[in-house]
């Protein structure tokens, strides 16, 4: 019986080994190693390998490159991913990225971290993602586990990461961005759904930390930071029928002398909903806007909306919309709405939350007076109209 019973035995055996090694065999069908192809810098052995790449792509493993590495040019393509080593590599060319495309590095912080730094030849920016067509949309892709850092001298404009037309289900995620002519992180134009973006940080930006313009739907960004930026996020060209966005947990340190607005708002042509949730703002001197509203397009009403968010008192104005100031009154912001069309919201504490609605109301001389009235149409407060916009505290 134990002769008739060991074929058997065998036979299975052998076909599961057979089996894995056909899985195996499939999965190495679709990575290539990078040092292993010719190219005179890992630009070139990393556009190597891509091309060799099956059909469907796969992933371009660089971990055998070593010590500092020049990289040229490359553009990764849909379904291909490139890992990147913890080692620094000199940007000479745009790396460009499309749609379903990713560039995951090893690390963004110390130790073991991958580098990209902007070489002296570089024309633009250090990673540019974009579709296939300018109508087209940049989805499914990421860029994450990144140390970028520009030059602040560039000869032309440079952003250390540009995102042209943000999609869906894209991912920017865990990245230090710095010293960046322009912006550490440009996103032009987006749509429903545009992705996540999440543990961002960008520090000694030219021009702003983040700078979204064209965008609309929504957008909800986690974890942003900086420091020693001019602007920490400019908002400008909102359009058909604005953009909600959310900051969580953001972190600002405004340590320049023209550190001011923080946040600015501008050039839109729709409504800019702006939350903010959480968080803390330090500014290390007297700084005049922490939100800075220049927004003339028509239909540009902005809402803001800031909760459990600590501002530093070295600001003048937490709100200066057009000329309208909302003075900053307490650095620890619990619930704080505001809207153009002179309509403050505050929201009471407690179990009144959301009970005291505030509107505005012009009265018979527009020009002379401002009265704030409850749902009630209790009259709270009257001031001279000066521009001011005064919070009205909501019941105990």
């Amino acid at each position: 019986m134990r002769l008739m019973t060991m074929p058997v035995v065998l036979s299975c055996t052998f076909f599961q080994a057979s089996g894995g090694l056909l899985q195996a065999s499939e999965e190495l069908a679709s990575v290539r190693m990078a040092h292993t192809y010719p190219g005179i810098d890992a630009g070139q052995k990393i556009s190597s390998a891509i091309e060799d790449l099956p059909r469907g792509g796969g992933l371009v493993d660089t971990n055998g490159l070593a010590g500092r590495q020049t990289l040229s040019g490359i553009t990764i393509p849909a379904g291909v991913t490139v890992k990147l080593p913890p080692i620094t590599f000199i940007v000479t060319e745009t790396v460009f990225v499309r749609p379903s495309g990713h560039l995951i590095g090893s690390a963004w912080g110390n130790p073991g971290h991958t580098n990209l730094v902007a070489g002296p030849t570089l024309q633009g920016d250090l990673v540019h993602a974009l579709s296939e067509s300018s109508t087209g949309w940049w989805h499914y892709g990421s860029i994450e586990n990144l140390r970028l850092r520009g030059d602040p001298h560039a000869p032309g404009t440079q952003n250390c990461i540009k995102v042209d037309r943000m999609g869906e289900a894209s991912l920017l995620r865990n990245l230090h961005l710095s010293r960046c002519a322009s912006s550490g992180l440009s996103i032009n134009g987006s749509q429903a759904g545009s992705g996540r973006i999440e543990g961002v940080s960008v520090f000694d930006a030219g021009q702003s930390a983040v700078q979204l313009n064209d965008v609309t739907s929504g957008m909800i960004i986690h974890s942003l930071s900086g420091d020693r930026n001019p602007v920490f996020l400019k908002i400008s060209g909102s359009r058909d029928g604005g953009v909600g966005i959310v900051l969580t947990d953001m972190k600002v340190e405004g340590t320049l002398d023209e550190s001011d607005p923080v946040i600015w708002i501008d050039d839109s042509r729709s409504n800019v909903v702006l939350t903010i949730i959480g968080g803390t703002s330090i500014a290390s001197s007297p700084r005049q806007d922490w939100i800075r509203v220049t927004n003339t397009g028509p239909g540009a009403r902005p809402v803001i909306q800031v909760m459990g968010t600590r501002v530093s008192g070295k600001y003048v104005n937490l709100i200066d919309d057009m000329g309208k100031l909302v003075p900053l009154e307490n650095s620890r912001i619990g619930h704080f709405v505001y809207g153009r069309s002179g309509t403050l919201l505050q929201v009471a504490k407690g179990k009144f939350l959301y009970q005291d609605l505030v509107t505005f109301q012009g009265g018979p001389d527009r020009i002379n007076f401002i009265e704030w009235r409850s749902r009630t149409d209790q009259l709270l407060r009257s001031v001279r109209k000066s521009g001011l916009a005064v919070p009205v505290n909501g019941p105990a």
